[in-house]
C-alpha cells in the first residue's frame, strides 16, 4: 500500500525533476518565476525528499514531502500575488503550465495527505527506521523513467501526430480514390 501511495505522492515532484534535467540538457528556456538558484534549490530538495521516501525511511520521506509541498503551495501563492498567472515552469518547456490557486490547493492537499499518512505510520511504529533500500532506489529510477516518458514523450508524440495529419491531409483525396 505504501508503495502505491509513495508513487502517487511523488509523481508531481518526479515530473518536475525530470523536466528540469531535460531542460538543462537541451538548454531550453527557463520559465520558473523566481531566479535560477531558487529553482535549482527546489529541484534538489524535491530529489532529496523523493529519495528519502523511496530509499531510506518512509516516515521521514512522508514528513519531508509534506513540508516541501506546503512550502511549494506557499510559494505558488506568493508568486500569484506578486506576478499573477504566469508560466511556472513545472514541467519544463515541453508543457505550458500556469501558476493558479488550483495548483496551490493541490500542493496543500498533497501536504495534508503526506502528513496524515506520516502520522498514521508514526503511530503504528513509534520509531523512524533508517535503512537503505536498493529495491526502493530501483522503484525511484523506474518512476523517473515513467515521468520522463510522460513529460517528454507524450508532448512529442502529440506534436508528431499533428504534423503527420497535416502532411497526410494533402494526400487524402489521392488515397481515398
Amino acid at each position: 500500500m505504501y508503495d502505491l501511495t509513495a508513487i502517487l505522492l511523488t509523481l508531481p515532484m518526479l515530473f518536475s525533476i525530470v523536466s528540469y534535467i531535460w531542460s538543462k540538457i537541451f538548454r531550453d528556456p527557463h520559465h520558473f518565476p523566481g531566479n535560477s538558484q531558487i529553482h535549482l534549490l527546489l529541484i534538489v530538495m524535491q530529489f532529496i525528499s523523493v529519495t528519502i521516501l523511496f530509499t531510506i525511511s518512509t516516515a521521514m520521506g512522508l514528513l519531508s514531502l509534506s513540508i516541501l509541498y506546503l512550502i511549494q503551495g506557499i510559494g505558488v501563492l506568493y508568486y500569484l500575488q506578486r506576478n499573477g498567472r504566469i508560466d511556472c515552469g513545472c514541467f519544463g518547456s515541453q508543457i505550458a503550465s500556469k501558476l493558479s490557486y488550483r495548483l496551490a490547493a493541490g500542493n496543500g492537499i498533497l501536504a495534508v495527505i503526506s502528513l496524515l499518512i506520516f502520522i498514521s505510520r508514526w503511530l503504528q511504529t513509534k520509531e523512524l527506521p533508517l535503512s537503505l533500500s536498493l529495491e526502493g532506489l530501483m522503484m525511484e529510477v523506474l518512476c523517473m523513467i515513467v515521468a520522463l516518458v510522460c513529460v517528454v514523450g507524450v508532448p512529442d508524440a502529440i506534436y508528431a501526430i499533428r504534423a503527420y495529419r497535416a502532411i497526410a491531409a494533402i494526400y487524402v483525396e489521392k488515397i481515398t480514390k
